[in-house]
Formats: structure tokens, C-alpha cells, sequence
């Protein structure tokens, strides 16, 4: 595995997160 390829997957993972937090909080608001 590549850093790139790391790189990208921990960008993916965090614009997965803050995307779920911002639905969860719209949701419960």
C-alpha cells in the first residue's frame, strides 16, 4: 500500500465521518 493510497482512505474515512456527525445532528436537532 502506497501513502497516497493511505492518504486518500484516511480523507475518505474523515469526510465519512463528518458527514454522518452533521446527518446525525441534523436529524436529532
Amino acid at each position: 500500500m502506497t501513502w497516497v493510497e493511505l492518504l486518500s482512505g484516511m480523507l475518505f474515512r474523515t469526510a465519512m465521518a463528518s458527514l454522518t456527525m452533521a446527518l446525525a445532528f441534523r436529524i436529532s436537532t
